[in-house]
């Protein structure tokens, strides 16, 4: 239309205007009176659209970029965005440097709809989603999209397609420099707000692209990049870890609190069997002392040396008959110190501190739990093992 002819025409001019102006904006423009026609130097060396076949390289390509840059940059300080950007609006002179020409749309602000097909305001590969979207939201960040995507193109030497992520993978750039990936990715950043504030900054970072330090940022964002997209894989795997480190924690812990008092059990449990033999030969002595008393009982003596053995006699039964209510008493705390016993066993998983008896021990003290023993203990003498059996986790 005409319209977009002589405002493609006005910000030419007003840009060859100024003096010090960038050799990639259009100089020597001449203009004729009704606005209707213009006449520009020849640049006879083409576009960018046949880059493939220059056989440029990195360098090359990074120079031009940065040239197209410039120019980019000289329109935002005099307020024109070009929201056109693409290889076919970027002209080569006799020495192949890049002239930026084609400002049809620049500064225009309407509501469009633009479909690949029918093109509008943009062209879809190359222009940003939101210049897309809306033509009145594009602003100098849409032409960052723009170059973003163009040093995308030059790179590959062909279309790298239309972007539809948000968050650009650019898997095909695995053999390019990883800060001029970085550059790419943060330029062509689906919001607006997280690519290059300007022109001069995109600038500044594609420059210094072959430095450590650039390789190192890139290697920062990369990872920082990573840690957002797979923030929630990220947030199980360390929920997992940590359960899993607490639970070893508390597994390593309750397995020393386990063999401790498994160690301190079976040591006590030894000196109730010793206990019990004790208590079995001071039952057979008083045993054999009633027997011999009551012999003595029968013979002629006394009636005071009578009565004397007649007391110790009862004396003797009294002993033996509260000795057995206490092995009663021992017997129910003694199973249930095996319980306790075995359900340590099974937290250790069979595996008991070592210790030259402790062995024997175990096997011995397995059987006695599932047996039905006759053992006749004093009353509490399995009394404080129980209580430390029911104190334990």
């Amino acid at each position: 239309m005409i319209w977009r002819f002589r405002r493609s025409i006005r910000a030419i001019q007003r840009m060859s205007e100024y003096w010090g102006a960038p050799q990639s904006v259009p100089q020597g423009i001449d203009v004729s009176e009704d606005t209707l026609s213009f006449s520009m130097p020849l640049y006879s060396q083409g576009t960018l659209e046949n880059i493939e076949f220059r056989g440029w390289t990195l360098d090359t390509k990074i120079a031009v970029f940065i040239e197209v840059c410039r120019a980019v940059e000289f329109a935002h300080q005099l307020q024109i965005i070009h929201r056109d950007i693409k290889p076919a609006n970027i002209l080569l002179d006799d020495t192949l440097s890049p002239v930026l020409v084609d400002f049809d749309i620049a500064e225009i602000r309407f509501v469009t709809q633009v479909s690949v097909d029918e093109g509008g305001l943009g062209t879809p590969v190359f222009a940003a989603p939101e210049q897309l979207e809306r033509a009145a939201s594009a602003d100098e960040r849409s032409d960052i999209y723009s170059l973003g995507r163009l040093l995308y193109y030059m790179l590959l030497e062909h279309s790298p397609g239309v972007l539809i992520e948000e968050e650009p993978e650019l898997s095909n750039l695995r053999e390019v420099h990883p800060a001029l990936v970085a550059a790419i990715r943060k330029a062509t950043q689906h919001d607006p707000r997280r690519r290059h504030k300007s022109a001069s900054e995109l600038i500044g970072e594609v420059e210094q692209y072959h430095t450590g330090r650039a390789r190192v940022r890139a290697s920062v964002q990369n990872l920082w990049r990573w840690t957002r997209n797979h923030l929630r894989m990220f947030l199980a795997l360390s929920l997992i870890s940590l359960t899993m480190t607490t639970s070893l924690v508390f597994h390593r812990q309750a397995r020393g609190r386990a063999s401790h008092l498994s160690v301190e059990l079976l040591a006590e449990l030894e000196a109730l069997d010793i206990a019990r033999l004790d208590i079995g030969d001071s039952i057979a002595t008083l045993l054999a002392m009633e027997a011999s008393l009551e012999a003595l009982e029968s013979q002629q003596f006394p009636l005071e040396h009578r009565r004397l053995i007649n007391s110790s006699v009862q004396e003797s039964r009294r002993v033996r008959e509260k000795l057995s209510t206490f092995c009663v008493r021992a017997k129910i705390q003694h199973s249930q110190a095996m319980r306790r016993l075995g359900e340590l066993q099974h937290v250790l998983a069979g595996d008991l501190p070592s210790h030259p008896s402790l062995g024997s021990w175990s096997r011995a003290l397995s059987d006695a739990v599932y047996s039905s023993s006759d053992m006749e203990l004093p009353e509490g003498a399995g009394l404080h093992v129980a209580d430390r059996l029911a104190a334990a986790p």
